[in-house]
């Protein structure tokens, strides 16, 4: 599956001149181009970003439009191909290819909008019939296909990876991942299940190792292919 110079919101709003970004994106006051996307920005909404990487860039968009913003947003990146996966009611994910965006609306006046070129990461480690991630090798059902996406680290014992697989099923993904982190001593209570009308499904595993370790797993099912994406938060003990 998850390091530029910050700008000011004053600075933003009174500077006209397009600034350059490490994703070859621009912005300017009133327009956000990124990835293939040209994104309109009201008069009323004002822009700050985070510090990124080659790989990562984050903005926040402030003011009374957002929740406007937001649903133009989501309707032009339909319309230039991303596939939408709604997490919540105030957050999604974009994805077409290796290229995601997360949107989460922090509430009615914020949004939050992470943009993600995974084409620039290592690939994730994997075997015949295993996935590694973060010192954790999980075994999965036999007869998989396994195609390895990106791995990225986030932090010191933050960890992210997906992976692409067929010839089998999400649920006996899921269910084979929940056995695994249990004899792993991480432990892992039970799948979630896809929530009703949900489009992709989506399943997903949670295992913890006291408080020291978090390990998540979801799977979603495409047309051709599972997208398996793991994250592992803190250090894995094996013993």
């Amino acid at each position: 599956m998850p390091n530029a110079e910050p700008a000011t919101h004053d600075r933003l709003a009174n500077q006209g001149k397009p600034m350059s970004h490490p994703l070859r994106g621009t912005t300017s006051m009133k327009t956000l181009r990124i990835f293939d996307l040209t994104i309109s920005v009201p008069d009323d909404v004002q822009m700050t970003t985070e510090p990124s990487s080659h790989w990562s860039s984050t903005y926040y968009f402030y003011g009374p439009s957002v929740s406007g913003f937001r649903a133009a947003f989501t309707r032009d990146a339909a319309k230039t191909g991303y596939i939408t996966t709604y997490e919540s009611e105030t957050s999604c994910r974009f994805k077409q290819g290796e290229r995601t965006i997360l949107l989460s609306q922090v509430d009615q006046t914020q949004l939050k909008l992470i943009f993600t070129d995974a084409a620039a990461l290592p690939r994730a480690q994997c075997t015949d019939q295993s996935i590694c991630l973060a010192g954790i090798e999980l075994t999965l059902p036999a007869g998989v296909e396994i195609r390895a996406g990106r791995e990225c680290r986030r932090g010191p014992y933050w960890s992210e990876a997906v992976w692409w697989l067929r010839g089998v099923e999400a649920l006996d993904v899921a269910t084979h991942i929940h056995h695994e982190l249990n004899a792993k001593k991480i432990t892992s209570r039970a799948v979630c299940t896809p929530a009703r009308g949900q489009v992709p499904p989506c399943w997903k595993v949670k295992g913890e190792q006291t408080k020291q370790l978090l390990v998540q797993a979801s799977l979603t099912e495409n047309e051709r292919h599972i997208e398996l994406e793991l994250a592992v938060y803190g250090a894995f003990n094996p013993d």
